[in-house]
């Protein structure tokens, strides 16, 4: 499908999984180590997808482990009910100790579905969002589909992630949700959303996000 970078984001969940980070290096290690072996062009860098829970800051009090090939982007996932009272002060926290917050699948989350706005403060305070291809192709039900739609087309999307679970069902398979994304913010908002932004997180330089 064209994808030639990878991040591996294992689920990383307060008291239900909580791989260490050599574990989740190791396993990538191992498979990129599989993929020169079977000739694929493919490159896949370690990360987490951290799920907002208050307690998990204690094992984030610096940027590296658990961030996006060990730098300062750390993807945070929103819970799938309602909004923490502390959503603001965990992200800000996260400021503060010098990472770079990504939401993922913000269009997930019912607040953010019943206003697709209420992102708009935390992108102008320095944090990004991913949106999941899976919500632009109504895979996630229609509200969410309504809801990453507006985030696109208000201009609120920085990344686009497969949310890949398996080779079975939820694939990472980029290509349906790019054509997509090109009806929506043009082919050069395309370009930047699957290519420039992409590199821009590999080379840790988030002022040109």
């Amino acid at each position: 499908a064209g994808t030639t970078e990878v991040f591996a984001t294992p689920h990383v969940i307060s008291g239900s999984w909580q791989p260490s980070w050599d574990t989740i290096t190791t396993g990538v290690n191992e498979l990129n180590q599989f993929a020169r072996a079977a000739g694929l062009p493919i490159a896949i860098y370690p990360g987490a997808e951290v799920a907002m829970d208050w307690s998990l800051l204690e094992l984030l009090q610096a940027p590296g482990p658990y961030c996006l090939d060990g730098g300062r982007f750390i993807l945070i996932e929103l819970p799938l009910g309602s909004l923490p009272t502390y959503t603001e002060e965990f992200l800000f926290t996260l400021q503060t100790r010098d990472f770079l917050p990504i939401l993922a699948h913000p269009e997930r989350n019912p607040d953010v579905k019943n206003d697709p706005m209420r992102l708009k403060p935390w992108l102008d305070q320095g944090i990004f969002a991913q949106l999941n291809a899976s919500s632009l192709l109504g895979k996630m039900g229609s509200r969410t589909q309504t809801a990453a739609q507006a985030i696109l087309a208000e201009g609120m999307v920085h990344f686009l992630g497969s949310d890949a679970h398996g080779a079975e069902g939820r694939r990472p398979n980029l290509q349906e949700a790019t054509a997509i994304l090109r009806d929506v913010v043009g082919e050069a908002g395309a370009k930047t959303i699957l290519a420039k932004n992409p590199d821009c997180l590999l080379n840790g330089d988030a002022q040109s996000l």
